[in-house]
């Protein structure tokens, strides 16, 4: 209704649609078969055992698409347990109002300009560059204490990927070598109700010591038209080549660099999406 007084919003958008060049679908057929469903074999092979991806020829498939394509998708993360212990502890945070709004914690400046691009009242549905709710929670966090199990399993793959474990690309290794910091996790929800999302960014633009970016998502019987996928872009800010839309689903583990190579967006979403970011770093 405001694109008569304010149409900055409805122009950026047509011209988003008209510039981005979505991934073919040979070639996210290529990236199913070579990494992906083979990743996922092994687990089934392995019985979904705990920290299955520790296994030699997981850690292998898992480094060489890291090293080809920039980042890798880990499904089956955690234990079952686990992974729904976090759930419950990342709704109990949002209903309970511990999560503050993402857009508030910034000094843009389009905080203040007339066309409120940052929603700055919480208005249901209105458009807004980034709509993430946030708690940030340490290993020690009473209000998550499930968040343990979730850093010792990212860690221990970390680790693994660091250290030139059995199967590892040397490539990747030294990449990681001077990885020595983990960030708490950042327990995050986009809301339906304001069709949560958040524009193209890179993550170590603002944290220059960011290497490595972990995200696990927490969101069972996630369809195809609920939205919420991180779209991951090719190498370069601002780049409009699809790389890759992955989807929010329970139990997955989306890992990525964190530099030029991966800028990337939250799409928005229909649905409430959970999800918990934990960043390494040197």
């Amino acid at each position: 209704g405001d694109c008569h007084t304010h149409p900055k919003v409805l122009l950026y958008e047509l011209k988003y649609m008209r510039a981005v060049q979505l991934s073919s679908a040979q070639r996210v057929l290529a990236m199913e078969c070579d990494y992906l469903a083979p990743l996922q074999d092994l687990r089934l092979q392995l019985g979904s055992a705990p920290q299955w991806w520790l296994d030699s020829r997981c850690l292998a498939r898992i480094s060489l698409c890291l090293e080809h394509e920039k980042y890798v998708v880990i499904d089956g993360f955690l234990q079952e347990v686990e992974w729904r212990a976090l759930r419950r502890e990342a709704q109990q945070l949002n209903e309970s109002g511990h999560m503050e709004p993402g857009r508030r914690k910034g000094t843009s400046h389009n905080m203040d300009v007339e066309e409120d691009l940052m929603n700055r009242d919480d208005r249901p549905y209105k458009w807004t560059m980034l709509d993430d709710n946030m708690a940030y929670c340490g290993d020690g966090d009473v209000r998550a204490p499930s968040v343990r199990l979730d850093t010792t399993a990212r860690d221990a793959l970390v680790h693994a990927l660091k250290s030139g474990a059995p199967g590892v690309r040397p490539s990747i290794a030294g990449r990681l070598a001077r990885v020595d910091l983990r960030e708490k996790a950042m327990v995050t929800v986009y809301r339906a109700s304001s069709r949560g999302r958040y524009q193209q960014h890179v993550d170590s633009h603002d944290a220059k010591f960011r290497c490595l970016s972990t995200l696990l998502y927490f969101n069972e019987g996630w369809q195809a038209g609920d939205g919420g996928e991180n779209r991951l872009f090719k190498e370069g800010a601002f780049s409009t080549r699809v790389k890759a839309d992955t989807a929010p689903l329970a139990n997955r583990l989306l890992m990525f660099w964190a530099d030029d190579e991966c800028p990337h967006e939250v799409l928005h979403t229909r649905r409430d999406r959970y999800a918990s970011t934990i960043w390494y770093a040197d």
